[in-house]
């Protein structure tokens, strides 16, 4: 009951603060670097304040954007949400795959329960989801959203000039040059 949508804002942020030290003694110091609404949205003023100006990476609420976003980077990393559920995932991942390259990296997630899994016996929907679009690292970029994030962000650093790609982050980053796939490797450049 404590995370429930209505809960008083101070004791709202304590039990975010007292789940994410939990965790964190778990999974170690700075493990925990996202935040998912429990129960959906928080419509409280000083809770979204406190989640806007803490150092979490990212703020999701829960529910399905679907593909309205043409699969878009999150703008706001702070007010999104994943892609598709158990009952949309391979419908919206066939949509994903079919949708047209105009060379901006494009972001499908999923979000799910294994209980709901089980709940709407869709097990079966996830087997083939993973039969269809797993093992295949040359087409899809398989990440958490965290390390997602961290690429959008290595893609900002890079910087491009007339004579090619300065790749000024720790990662390696694709691209495709005169329609051919490209790799530059952290902290190098890649000349036209």
């Amino acid at each position: 009951r404590g995370w429930s949508n209505y809960c008083e804002a101070d004791n709202y942020i304590r039990y975010i603060e007292e789940g994410r030290r939990e965790l964190e003694e778990i999974f170690g110091e700075g493990s925990v670097t996202g935040f998912v609404y429990p129960y959906g949205r928080q419509g409280n003023t000083k809770v979204r304040e406190y989640l806007y100006n803490s150092d979490y990476y990212s703020v999701r609420k829960t529910g399905t954007l679907l593909d309205s976003t043409g699969f878009r980077m999150p703008e706001d990393r702070k007010e999104w949400t994943y892609n598709a559920t158990h009952t949309s995932l391979l419908s919206l991942m066939e949509t994903y795959e079919n949708y047209p390259d105009d060379g901006e990296l494009k972001f499908f997630s999923f979000g799910v329960h294994s209980v709901d899994f089980e709940t709407d016996k869709k097990w079966d929907d996830l087997k083939t989801f993973a039969e269809r679009y797993g093992n295949r690292p040359s087409d899809y970029y398989y990440a958490s959203v965290r390390d997602i994030m961290a690429y959008e962000d290595a893609i900002r650093a890079a910087v491009v000039t007339d004579e090619g790609i300065v790749n000024n982050s720790s990662l390696t980053l694709y691209a495709k040059c005169d329609g051919e796939r490209i790799t530059v490797a952290p902290g190098s450049t890649y000349k036209f």
